[in-house]
């Protein structure tokens, strides 16, 4: 099923899609950010190896980060990932070539060094984290960031204080879902996720609240 396809890849399409969208705003190559920051993600992405075969070691991605549970490392890793490319590339940090040379080979080159300083730095952190033995960096954000916040945004409670506050923002004459949103949207996207994987897998929805939920009872009208 195609659903079943785009949300199990859903963080690493959420790894290139921010980073694009975050260099777009600071006006630097957004499709070169995006893609130093979706392999970057998959520096951290733990694998398997498999058996040797003739082409030499096989190995393969546990599917399991690369869908909601490993969203809130997509995350993180597009915002850091993009702001060390725009703080690199606006020193001038990057190779220019002649104004005669294709565009396309221009951004490649002038992407060299701030990719170089990105992907060495995340091989450093994944390299530290897997020798001091907590696994990976999925397990530890996910265990401390992602469950604790789900478990915080999932209650209707949670729904209904956000949105109290953000009629009490729009009273004020500020957009109070955009503001709101702002913060709880990586929540409830990533329950939705979860919702979706049991759905397709025809077991019992683990939320009752999520974005879409808000969307529709709490947002409309």
């Amino acid at each position: 099923m195609p659903i079943t396809f785009t949300n199990n890849f859903l963080a690493v399409i959420v790894a290139f899609s921010v980073a694009y969208t975050l260099a777009k705003n600071f006006d630097v190559d957004g499709f070169m950010s995006g893609l130093i920051s979706m392999i970057s993600f998959f520096i951290l992405t733990p694998y398997d190896l498999g058996e040797i075969g003739p082409l030499g070691q096989s190995f393969s991605i546990p599917g399991q980060w690369l869908g909601p549970m490993g969203l809130f490392t997509a995350i993180l890793v597009a915002i850091i990932s993009t702001r060390i490319f725009v703080a690199i590339t606006r020193k001038g940090l990057i190779i220019k070539m002649p104004e005669n040379v294709p565009e396309f080979i221009s951004k490649s080159f002038s992407s060299l060094i701030p990719g170089i300083a990105i992907l060495t730095l995340f091989t450093i952190i994944s390299a530290v984290i897997t020798s001091v033995g907590y696994g990976s960096i999925h397990e530890i954000i996910y265990k401390l960031i992602q469950v604790p916040l789900t478990s915080l945004g999932s209650g209707i409670w949670s729904l209904i204080f956000v949105a109290v506050v953000a009629q009490l923002l729009w009273f004020f004459g500020l957009h109070g879902h955009a503001i709101t949103l702002g913060i709880v949207a990586p929540i409830w996207f990533a329950m939705d996720a979860q919702q979706l994987a049991a759905y397709a897998a025809g077991v019992d929805l683990p939320n009752i609240t999520g974005f879409a939920f808000f969307m529709t009872y709490g947002a409309a009208g």
